[in-house]
């Protein structure tokens, strides 16, 4: 049995405070000696935690859901929209998941979740969902330079995810594919270029143009192959380009001193391989890695001179 503290009787009852979880004995007994016993469970309290909206974006496009995600499981669960109760099953404007914590929803407004344990603490979330034409930006990763004849891949990196997105494309390039998530095409002359890509989500419209430049015809090969003319560096020759994350390296140079290899993320700068080199004048790599789609730089670096080849990641 437990310990606990009375206090004093309050409208002919005895209040008691802070009792941990556990069981009690409660016993009573009257003036001629006569006990009664009565046992008392207080259920352990699982801790709520707290409820944090944070991450959902600002506003969404009209038609785009949200989920509301409570993360309090075993804990009663009360949803409001405007200050109103909502009902608990899942209706066309607001589907529950089947213990209640996750609401996913389009419809606009002020949400407010309230979790309760059987204590009768008590968590609350707020979210107000808010449609905005602009929430929608479009953007796509697209190489600077590229020869007539390359494949040249067009990533979309749209934020949130759109429905659907079209691809216009200048009239000195042909079509090979195209989808939602990418264009793959070809420049039959050189020169500067510019590719369109439109976004659509909900009834959310984006835009976003990019600019290329188509260099002179280069011989035929799967390889793209950079004639740098350095002291130190011949060349360098990566194929396949594009790839998947496997490909290889072929790098000639005039000595056998020391040369550093870095692959580094085009958008951020972050250095996803690193290696060094000596003692001969033309080596070959195979690499096999596990890379997001997007432009890469491979730098060389010998002595002081430094030279880089773009890599186009497309899995």
């Amino acid at each position: 049995m437990l310990p606990f503290k009375a206090l004093p009787i309050i409208n002919n009852g005895i209040n008691f405070e802070n009792l941990a979880s556990g069981k009690y004995s409660v016993k009573l007994a009257d003036i001629n000696g006569c006990e009664l016993t009565i046992p008392v469970n207080i259920p352990f309290t699982e801790k709520l935690s707290t409820i944090d909206f944070a991450s959902l974006p600002k506003e969404v496009c009209k038609g785009q859901e949200v989920s509301l995600k409570v993360n309090n499981p075993n804990q009663k669960l009360e949803w409001y929209l405007d200050g109103a109760l909502l009902p608990t099953a899942s209706t066309a404007d607001f589907k529950f998941s089947k213990d209640l914590q996750e609401l996913s929803t389009a419809k606009t407004g002020k949400y407010t979740v309230i979790a309760k344990n059987v204590s009768g603490c008590e968590v609350k979330g707020e979210y107000t969902l808010i449609n905005n034409k602009n929430a929608l930006k479009a953007d796509f990763l697209i190489p600077t330079q590229a020869f007539v004849g390359d494949t040249v891949v067009c990533l979309d990196i749209t934020k949130p995810v759109p429905d659907r997105v079209e691809w216009t494309l200048p009239g000195d390039a042909f079509e090979i594919s195209s989808n939602n998530s990418k264009n793959v095409s070809a420049f039959v002359n050189q020169g500067n270029y510019t590719i369109q890509m439109k976004a659509f989500l909900g009834e959310c419209e984006n835009t976003v143009k990019h600019e290329i430049q188509i260099n002179g015809a280069k011989k035929p090969t799967d390889a793209i192959e950079e004639d740098v003319n350095a002291e130190m560096v011949k060349s360098i020759k990566v194929f396949p380009n594009p790839n998947d994350g496997n490909f290889k390296i072929n790098i000639e140079t005039a000595s056998t001193d020391e040369i550093s290899l870095s692959l580094v993320k085009n958008l951020t700068g972050e250095a996803v391989y690193k290696t060094v080199k000596a003692g001969q004048t033309k080596y070959e790599l195979n690499l096999n890695l596990s890379l997001q789609n997007g432009l890469y730089i491979l730098i060389v670096k010998a002595k002081d001179i430094q030279k880089q080849i773009r890599i186009m990641v497309n899995n």
